[in-house]
């Protein structure tokens, strides 16, 4: 089933990787970590990306010293594997083949992604 105008691509804070600056391959995106929030069983990761977004990462504490290495400041690469991604369809997107132009994002759940 197709889609066509704008749309948005989401992902689930515990599905992006947060690597070392950098680290090249598929998905992944430069940033800067603008905050670090300490939540117990993980860390929540403000980072803003070289595209102009922010995105939130949840990444998780195993105890171990890599977790309180992050601090606002760093370089990093966020990756965004491709499972993890979901496509939402934007204001005025309309599903190829639906009836009178129907939108598209009002067939979506809420809360998907």
């Amino acid at each position: 089933m197709g889609f066509r105008g704008p749309a948005k691509v989401v992902i689930r804070p515990e599905r992006i990787g947060v690597e070392p600056a950098g680290t090249t391959g598929t998905n992944r995106i430069p940033g800067l970590l603008t905050n670090v929030v300490y939540l117990g069983s993980g860390l929540q990761l403000a980072i803003q990306l070289a595209s102009g977004h922010a995105v939130t990462a949840l990444v998780p504490n195993n105890g171990d010293e890599a977790a309180s290495a992050w601090s606002p400041g760093m370089s990093v690469a966020c990756h965004l594997p491709p499972t993890g991604l979901r496509i939402l369809a934007g204001t005025g997107a309309a599903q190829a083949g639906a009836p009178d132009g129907a939108s598209a994002e009002s067939r979506a759940p809420d809360g998907a992604g």
